[in-house]
């Protein structure tokens, strides 16, 4: 499917060097592994297949940084989503959580 829209951008304008590009790494996953941004983001990924909901995007969100601990963004969405609920406990809780995975890393 990647490769069918990438040749579609290919005759446009603006995407055509970056599809032209992008379009060698369709099927090389060492390739991929090794781009700065494709590689990033695909260490990022959920893990596990999940339904989304409002009471479990805690979980998610600390899954997401604890499974990939270069994943900062998960850990900011988690710390912002702990803040806009007034959730003191799961930030503490978070916060100790951290601490301790820091102290295991050394």
């Amino acid at each position: 499917m990647a490769r069918k829209y990438l040749m579609a951008l290919q005759k446009t304008l603006f995407y055509r060097d970056w599809a032209n590009e992008t379009l060698p790494l369709l099927g090389d996953e060492e390739a991929i592994a090794k781009h700065p941004e494709y590689g990033r983001l695909r260490r990022s990924l959920y893990k596990d297949s999940f339904l989304f909901s409002d009471h479990v995007t805690p979980d998610m969100l600390e899954d997401l940084y604890f499974s990939n601990t270069d994943n900062m963004l998960a850990l900011e969405y988690l710390k912002a989503y702990y803040m806009l609920t007034n959730n003191r406990e799961g930030y503490a809780k978070l916060l100790v959580k951290l601490k301790n995975n820091e102290k295991g890393s050394e």
